[in-house]
């Protein structure tokens, strides 16, 4: 009886590790952990749900949702640093789209005189630091030059 179970036993030892070794690896994004040196922070989920998370736009203890047209006027309106923002974006959005939103938002902090923009994948989480790097673009290409290295990224 216990020959017969530890046969049972390897056999399902071996199965699992053979099952592990067929899974294909995740592709590890590097994890954002620049949140304190980051001016403004925008959960993007859609076109119809924007939200500004820094600088802090709360009303009533509520984050307002904003759309494409109305977020611009709230981002122009604030005073804070126009180093670093940072956009989440859904894992929902399909590759056409995300590169759209991407391109939205560069053009965005661009106009706004930002030095740098950093894309994340959103995680559900409100803060931004541990969520994987999607991209990082440098709008302000002399500053990025003189900057270089100067990144807080972990892998």
């Amino acid at each position: 009886m216990s020959m017969k179970l530890l046969k049972w036993g390897t056999a399902v030892i071996l199965a699992g590790m053979l099952a592990g070794c067929a899974t294909a690896p995740r592709n590890e994004l590097a994890k954002y952990t620049d949140e304190q040196y980051t001016d403004v922070i925008v959960h993007f989920l859609s076109w119809q749900s924007i939200t500004v998370a820094k600088p802090d736009t709360r009303a009533g203890g509520f984050l307002p949702l904003y759309d494409k047209t109305s977020v611009e006027p709230i981002l122009q309106s604030q005073s804070f640093g126009h180093g670093q923002a940072a956009v989440t974006c859904s894992y929902t959005l399909g590759p056409d789209l995300e590169a759209e939103v991407q391109q939205y938002w560069i053009d965005t902090f661009t106009a706004l005189g930002f030095d740098k923009i950093v894309f994340l994948r959103a995680n559900g989480a409100h803060r931004v630091d541990g969520m994987g790097i999607l991209r990082v673009v440098d709008l302000n290409p002399k500053l990025a030059s003189e900057n270089r290295g100067n990144a807080r990224v972990n892998n």
